[in-house]
């Protein structure tokens, strides 16, 4: 009675694996349903699509005032790695310069993070209209679109970039699924 309370269920229909002589119960996740994914889709593009049609006249003021802003496209496509290591383009609205990839060599210097992250404070590249976009996260909106598309859902965790899942282990790699 201790142990269900104490996990709540946690361990219902665990398998029983060893470590040595102890035998242990593993805590992972399982794997989803195959009803259970196809809820979670249509759920997916009920929202998302909801909330694209909701918020056309916003998204569309956005997109006047990045042109605005400065030249160059509204949309940037991420490369992003997603479900079972499937590269796909992740959109976003452009906050930065239009060549803000090539000045990222110059300004290494002053990366306030280590490894792959690269992240500085008051980074040059960001517009004026970025700033307020990344503020609010406004910039992710049309990650639905994404979403609609199949890249993405709307929960679950945050598509990594190839030079991340690069450095992945084993047990990294489960992101993926």
């Amino acid at each position: 009675m201790l142990f269900r309370s104490l996990y709540n269920g946690l361990a219902f229909n665990a398998r029983v694996e060893y470590i040595g002589p102890f035998p242990t119960i593993p805590l992972h996740r399982s794997s989803m349903s195959v009803g259970g994914v196809l809820i979670k889709r249509a759920i997916d593009l009920t929202i998302a699509t909801f909330l694209l049609l909701m918020l056309a006249p916003v998204l569309a003021i956005i997109a006047i005032a990045i042109k605005l802003n400065s030249p160059g496209a509204i949309f940037y496509a991420a490369k992003r790695v997603g479900h079972k290591g499937r590269n796909f383009a992740c959109y976003k609205f452009r906050t930065m310069v239009e060549n803000a990839d090539q000045l990222k060599a110059a300004l290494a210097d002053k990366n306030e993070r280590d490894g792959i992250l690269f992240k500085i404070t008051n980074d040059p590249r960001v517009t004026r209209v970025g700033q307020l976009l990344r503020k609010y996260s406004l910039d992710e909106l049309p990650q639905l679109y994404n979403v609609i598309r199949g890249d993405m859902s709307l929960v679950g965790p945050r598509p990594p970039v190839a030079s991340e899942v690069a450095q992945y282990d084993l047990a990294d790699l489960r992101r993926l699924d």
